[in-house]
């Protein structure tokens, strides 16, 4: 079989978390708009040792049980506008628009409720077992960034009854990823999906590792888009789950390096249920002269009404 030998570097001695079962949907699932001032972490047992659904050692997993254990002494910090955030349990709630600094170990959540922030991360752990770690609680563009040679974890550990319990989610936002290149940034969702987004936009920088469940996906969200005004690449690692990228509408990626490993579908849009001839203009993935698709293990590499992406490569090549 073919290995993938970029991904040896990041891979440390830790417990693997794989697959495990959707969350069923129930009347009391939180709707991601409003402001979440506790968590109750009591009701969880220790999630360090959480079991996974493979026995077999995975090079490709993303290995979070070693960096909590490295990182939880870690005092948390969030800097940034004077008066910007309000704590209320272990619940950080930013409330004002800037640029804030996070770093350390946090079991809650950062709750962001206003448009234009940048969260940059250096260093940091948030492990939320009900909710994301990152949530993004209204309209607008949430920016999540690294700073170079720091690895950033955001973990959903165990199954939750909530449906926004993802690595970050934004039900009615856009999140942007823009880091700088040689850091990395680690989403787990143990509930169903990775990171869940009404629209996910990658402009530069880095690793960006996706990791959801065996009914969800690594990305989660109506559109998938690059910023075509950044010029720098980036790499998207989606593992370990159903879907690699699912998007509702559409996948449009200039440039990058795409790795998709151990999944159903690798990229994957809705169909159009409106037109009556099967062919939808609106519902498509276009993958530009930029972009590069390394893949492993996925079933289906591409499935959606219409495709562009003849320029891409695919390494091993599309049959």
């Amino acid at each position: 079989m073919k290995k993938i030998k970029f991904l040896l570097p990041l891979i440390a001695a830790g417990l693997l978390i794989g697959c495990t079962p959707a969350a069923k949907d129930n009347s009391g699932e939180s709707s991601g708009n409003t402001a979440i001032t506790s968590i109750d972490e009591s009701k969880h047992a220790d999630t360090s040792e959480v079991p996974t659904s493979s026995t077999v050692e995975d090079k490709n997993s993303i290995e979070w049980a070693a960096a909590k254990k490295a990182m939880s002494g870690k005092e948390f910090k969030l800097t940034g506008p004077n008066g910007g955030f309000a704590k209320e349990g272990n619940v950080y709630n930013v409330n004002v628009a800037g640029d804030y600094t996070v770093e350390g170990y946090l079991e809650g959540q950062i709750n962001v409720t206003v448009d234009g922030v940048k969260l940059i991360f250096k260093d940091t752990f948030i492990q939320n077992n009900e909710h994301a770690a990152v949530n993004f609680a209204t309209s607008g563009t949430l920016k999540i960034g690294a700073v170079k040679d720091t690895k950033n974890y955001f973990i959903n550990p165990v199954l939750s009854s909530y449906k926004d319990a993802a690595g970050m989610y934004g039900k009615d936002g856009t999140i942007e990823y823009a880091s700088e290149a040689g850091s990395a940034i680690y989403c787990v969702g143990s509930t169903q999906h990775g990171v869940k987004a009404k629209k996910i936009i990658f402009t530069s920088g880095g690793d960006f590792w996706f990791q959801g469940t065996n009914d969800g996906s690594g990305l989660n969200t109506n559109n998938c888009l690059s910023n075509d005004e950044a010029t720098e690449g980036y790499n998207i690692h989606c593992v370990n789950c159903k879907n690699g990228i699912k998007a509702d509408k559409k996948i449009e990626l200039s440039r990058g390096n795409i790795f998709l490993y151990n999944l159903v579908t690798g990229l994957k849009t809705d169909e159009n249920e409106t037109d009556v001839d099967g062919v939808s203009t609106d519902y498509h993935i276009t993958l530009g002269a930029g972009v590069k698709v390394t893949h492993e293990k996925v079933t289906t590499l591409i499935d959606t009404p219409r495709e562009d992406v003849a320029g891409a490569t695919f390494d091993p090549a599309r049959a």
